[in-house]
């Protein structure tokens, strides 16, 4: 008989190492959690576990939120050697028709084997679902697989479960009536628990029991260091606004339809996603994803059916020949298998809303579109959709994966899963967006999601969540804003001597270009040389990012060590490079020591200092400060600016709340309140990207007269002067 062997990886052997001296060290626990990023193979674990145990005459119990989970385990369990049901092999057969997948032919091999023999064994697999076949004798059975809400309705199986994985932990760990069975368990107190999970904090609040010993498998960035992982790019094409971003329940639809209507309608989104290349400034060349392997993910399903209509008519017209497949939590197995076997074969892309989020691997997956919100309590949903992605394939020699985000939640953009090393609140290092404080349960003390109703463990009723007071909120952001204030800022661009960069460079090319330099790779040098530096000057110029800071110092230093060969020929190229250097030096200087927050907290700290011995208490220096209403709506725009990022909407209500009444703002308010009397263009700049994400590109009218109220007269020097520069771009392009 063939032999069943799936191998293990190096980073799965130390978590199995892990969860043995949780359960059996010296300290011993109950609850052990397991992180790992998307593509790490946690139900590779989980069968390795279960595997042992059987070995030793022990059963586990996998307890899964999704059905298409439930398939996943079987599969891999029946690789690792497990016994199943005929229809089992079958199942696991049918995902590798074209036999690529080794582990998979073995099977095959297997199956053959019994089918000769005309007998298949007993099976060591059971199902425990809804629309899954019942096993009524258990006497062979070494694992069980269920879903969690088969084991809320009937209860857990009477069996002595050694351990119980609970799958995507943050789901499923967190249901008040599963919980209530698990207590009702006779076994539990003998059984341990493995949380497995790529994303263990849910972003509502709720909070692990005490107890829990978290471990960090591998990270994301270390799956694609080792190749486990492919690479990927990020395009945030749309940014929701903040209040939007920081809701901690998911939108309605109504509420969702508004928001692509306004960001990315379905006109706008074909225009993007057809043709790439032609609206971002990647340096990629990025082919129509409609005519790749692209996978769409929604947040309802009748806004998909409305993309979709759309997306068909547009794509018959362009000639693109694709079926465009809604696959949702009640589409059919057998509808799904059809669709999975079309997409493999590139003859169809598949539309979703979250079914396809979680346990779904298919390598080939080029294009991830994401046209949905996303609430900071979705973050985990949205680490979760990067996963698809992710995969490797050798077989379609697929190198990375593109992710466009037409909706995305700012605060998600600096904790995107190859950034994530450390999943730990607590810890300094841990970017990931820092979810609202939970509901603390009265009776076990247990903490909660803001939106539960009754505790998950104990089940009592919960207290509502306390929402914070203006006074609250105000204090919070001046502790961020002194926080952000202190630490190292961001680079400050001198727009005089930006130009004076440019002009002196223009001029130092124009001569070189004259000089009689017979040595070809010395000439060689010099133009690579003045190439580089242009294009470092170009980048502080339109603010990419990251600024060009290096490469500007790296190719000035080159610069001065050509200059002494150069004089040999003309001492004028000379003197300019020494100027140029000069002038270098000082817009790297100047950039780096002076910081953005602290030109516009230096008003506000004269003002506080005999109001507060805890920092800037905004409150208090409004109310008796003895500023006009005019002097206070700036200052709450400045706050907005460097802490909530442009928010003149929040200002404002901030206000209201003040004087307990609506307020008539006059336009003369706004005027330079954010950037000062002096604006840089690289302010314009940065304003008018910030302004065109949030009305769009082809509301100019709004976009312009935001502009006039921050720039006055200056922004029609800014606006010519960004009209000839976009006009050369366009031209040299």
């Amino acid at each position: 008989m063939t032999q069943l062997t799936l191998q293990t990886r190096g980073y799965q052997d130390q978590a199995i190492d892990h969860c043995s001296e949780v359960f059996w060290g010296q300290t011993p626990h109950k609850r052990a959690s397991l992180i790992a990023g998307c593509g790490a193979g946690k139900t590779v674990i989980a069968a390795q576990i279960s595997w042992l145990l059987h070995q030793n005459n022990y059963k586990s119990l996998i307890i899964v939120p999704y059905t298409s989970l439930l398939d996943q385990f079987v599969t891999t369990l029946i690789c690792k050697g497990f016994k199943g049901t005929k229809k089992m092999y079958e199942m696991v057969i049918a995902q590798d028709p074209e036999g690529k997948n080794p582990y998979i032919q073995s099977v095959k091999e297997l199956y053959d084997q019994f089918c000769q023999l005309k007998h298949f064994p007993k099976s060591e697999i059971a199902y425990y679902a809804g629309g899954k076949p019942n096993t009524k004798d258990y006497s062979n059975i070494k694992v069980v697989v269920a879903m969690a809400q088969t084991i809320e309705s009937r209860g857990f199986p009477d069996l002595p479960f050694k351990i119980i994985f609970f799958d995507e932990s943050h789901l499923s760990y967190f249901r008040k009536e599963l919980q209530s069975k698990l207590s009702e368990y006779k076994h539990n107190k003998e059984a341990n628990e493995v949380l497995l999970t790529a994303t263990p904090w849910r972003g509502d609040g709720a909070e692990y029991p005490q107890g829990v010993k978290h471990y960090q498998v591998v990270t994301t960035k270390e799956l694609i260091e080792t190749s486990f992982n492919c690479p990927y790019f990020y395009y945030p094409l749309g940014v929701l606004e903040r209040k939007q971003a920081l809701r901690s329940t998911d939108f309605s639809e109504a509420e969702e339809l508004a928001i692509l209507d306004k960001m990315f309608s379905p006109r706008d989104s074909w225009e993007y996603l057809h043709n790439p290349s032609a609206h971002l400034d990647s340096g990629r060349q990025l082919g129509s994803v409609f005519e790749q392997q692209t996978i769409f993910f929604f947040g309802r399903k009748n806004i998909a059916l409305k993309y979709m209509d759309y997306f068909r008519d547009k794509m018959k017209q362009a000639g693109i020949n694709k079926e465009l497949i809604l696959v949702c939590d009640n589409t059919p197995q057998t509808e799904r298998v059809d669709a999975f076997s079309k997409f493999r074969e590139r003859k169809a892309i598949l539309f979703t809303v979250t079914c396809l989020a979680i346990g779904f691997d298919e390598p080939s997956v080029e294009n991830i579109v994401l046209l949905r919100t996303f609430s900071m309590a979705g973050y985990a949903l949205f680490i979760q959709i990067f996963g698809r992605g992710l995969r490797p394939s050798t077989k379609t020699g697929k190198t990375h994966c593109n992710v466009f985000d037409l909706c995305s939640n700012p605060y998600f953009a600096d904790a995107l899963p190859d950034m994530i090393t450390t999943w730990d609140l607590t810890d300094p290092k841990c970017i990931i967006p820092t979810p609202k404080e939970g509901k603390i349960c009265e009776h076990c003390g247990t903490v909660n999601g803001r939106a539960m109703k009754n505790c998950y463990i104990c089940g009592e009723e919960l207290p509502k969540a306390k929402e914070k007071t203006a006074e609250e909120e105000l204090d919070e952001l001046t502790q961020r804003l002194l926080a952000w204030a202190n630490s190292e800022g961001y680079f400050n661009i001198d727009d005089e001597l930006l130009k004076e960069l440019q002009t002196h460079h223009q001029q130092i090319t124009d001569q070189c270009n004259k000089l009689p330099i017979k040595d070809q790779n010395q000439k060689l040098d010099l133009n690579r040389c003045l190439i580089s530096l242009k294009s470092a000057i170009s980048g502080f110029v339109f603010k990419n990012d990251p600024l060009p800071i290096e490469k500007l110092q790296l190719q000035t230093y080159k610069l001065v060590e050509l200059a002494e060969t150069l004089n040999l020929h003309n001492h004028v190229v000379y003197s300019q490079i020494q100027h140029f250097e000069g002038v270098a030096s000082k817009f790297l200087r100047d950039g780096e020591t002076i910081k953005a927050a602290d030109r516009a907290l230096k008003k506000l700290r004269e003002m506080a200092e005999n109001q507060s011995t805890e920092g800037i208490k905004f409150l208090e220096i409004s109310s008796s400060g003895g500023l006009s209403q005019r002097d206070i709506y700036r200052n709450l725009l400045k706050i907005g600016v460097l802490v909530k990022n442009f928010a003149p909407g929040w200002a404002y209500e901030q206000m209201c709340k003040m004087y307990s009444q609506r307020l008539d703002v006059d336009r003369e308010w706004k005027k330079h309140a954010i950037f000062g009397e002096n604006p840089t263009y690289g302010n314009y700049l940065k304003y008018r990207h910030f302004l065109w994400l949030k009305y769009g590109k082809e509301s100019n009218k709004k976009v312009f007269r935001d502009l006039r109220e921050e720039f006055g007269i200056r922004c029609i020097e800014f606006n010519d002067r960004y009209m000839r520069e976009n006009t050369k771009i366009r031209q040299v392009a």
